[in-house]
Order: C-alpha cells, then structure tokens, then sequence
C-alpha cells in the first residue's frame, strides 16, 4: 500500500508542476511582479486634482500647495520625471499593466517633502487618466505623515466638429 502512495505522489505532484508552468506561461505576469509587455506611454500634460487628504493634522496644504493643478510627465517605462511645478519633480515608473509607482524628495519653501505613491493608468476615450495615492512625509522638524488621494486627468485637444 505505501509503494502505491509513493507512485502516485510524485506523478500528482509531476501533474500539479505541469499544470502551475501552463499557468504561469500563459499569463502576463511573468512571476517576478511585473507585468511582460512594453509599458504604456504617459509622458504629456495632465491636470492634477487631490480628491482627499488625511493625516498631519488635517493640514490638506501640505499637498495641495503643490500638488494640484498642472503636471507634466517626461520620459517612458522605468525612466519616468513627474514635474509639478516650482522645483516639485519626482522620479517614477509605469509597468506594462499600467501599475504606477513614484517617489522622491524635494523643498517647499524651507521644509522638506519625502513622496511616495502609486496609482493605476486607464485610459478613456483616448484620454490617459491617473487615479492613485500619495503618502507624503513632511519634515524634518517636527515630521508628520499626510495620505493624499489623486486622479491627474491629461489634457487633450478637442476634436473640431
């Protein structure tokens, strides 16, 4: 009875590898987080709106002074530059999924502002849109934390008609 246990095991288990690598070969995901593909463009003009702020104090200003209004993307894939403005530029990345990531540290006024975020590209009718979150560490005196929900909407030219 064992040596039938132990001829089934291993061909379950020689099944259950060959079902897995079928899987994981027909996915995007290529198994190590990212997403196989050439990543989508996002470089252009957008509209930056901060949809809610919490933490350091209920302080929204700590973002919105920055934050919204105009920003201008640069670059492709993992060699992104988010520029909002007045020396407020943070590097970033897009995946292939349109998973976005950015983080970075610049000066408003005399305090620094550590930044990190994510968000997630979709497109609407040809208009790239990003919907995401930042976390904002403002410092070093007396430093306090602020989360930041964002959608930047890119601006386009209408069509004539």
């Amino acid at each position: 009875m064992s040596a039938r246990r132990s001829a089934r095991g291993p061909a379950r288990c020689s099944l259950g590898l060959l079902v897995l690598g079928i899987s994981a070969c027909n996915g995007k995901d290529t198994g190590d987080g990212e997403a196989e593909g050439a990543p989508p463009a996002l470089a252009g003009r957008y509209n930056m709106a901060i949809n809610g702020t919490a933490g350091c104090d209920g302080d929204a200003n700590l973002v919105d002074a920055w934050a919204r209004g105009p920003l201008v993307i640069t670059g492709a894939g993992d060699a992104l530059s988010f520029d909002f403005g007045e020396g407020a530029v943070i590097g970033g990345r897009i995946d292939a999924d349109g998973a976005l990531r950015l983080a970075g540290d610049f000066e408003v006024g005399a305090t620094t502002r550590a930044v990190s975020g994510e968000g997630l590209l979709t497109v609407v009718e040809e208009q790239r849109i990003l919907d995401g979150q930042l976390s904002v560490v403002v410092g070093p005196d007396a430093p306090c934390t602020i989360d930041a929900l964002y959608t930047a909407t890119e601006l386009v030219d209408l069509p004539e008609g």
